[in-house]
């Protein structure tokens, strides 16, 4: 979709501005869901996650700043998308309402398990931070999964070596 400012900022691209393409929701929530929902559900969210009405350029800075959060439709609203998009994106919320639900209800768990701390450096986790696989040669379950701070999602590929 075409976009003149960059609605995680905010702010108009210039000539010299660095963009990405932004999934609004995350490609992150597609790849981990698979085994919470049903094949119908995770059809659905595929569908959506690679629509145009998930897709819209973003400053490179805002893109990484955002890494794979996954907002809220309210939070949404506040930024700025084009107006006429709105209303797409409000469906598309409302229709994936039951498997983003389940997502983050995963999320939260993962993070109370790990006692609000990044699995590899032990940080304090914020809102910034990334769903990885512990060891990388296994497959995307929620057995292999731990959250990490965007430091350590820049260092490392596997996090099989590090304890519990």
């Amino acid at each position: 979709m075409k976009n003149n400012i960059c609605p995680l900022c905010g702010h108009p691209f210039s000539n010299h501005s660095s963009k990405n393409k932004d999934h609004l929701i995350p490609r992150a929530v597609a790849l981990w869901s698979k085994e919470l929902l049903t094949k119908q559900e995770y059809s659905t969210l595929r569908q959506y996650i690679n629509s145009k009405y998930n897709i819209y350029w973003v400053h490179e800075h805002c893109n990484y700043n955002k890494q794979s959060v996954l907002l809220t439709l309210s939070q949404v609203r506040k930024l700025s998308y084009p107006k006429e998009a709105l209303p797409r994106i409000s469906k598309m919320f409302i229709s994936l309402n039951s498997q983003l639900n389940k997502y983050r209800h995963k999320i939260k768990q993962i993070k109370k398990d790990q006692k609000y701390r990044c699995y590899s450096c032990r940080r304090k986790i914020t809102n910034q931070f990334v769903i990885r696989r512990i060891n990388s040669k296994k497959d995307r379950t929620w057995n292999n999964a731990c959250l990490v701070c965007n430091h350590c999602n820049n260092r490392y590929k596997d996090f099989a070596f590090l304890k519990k």
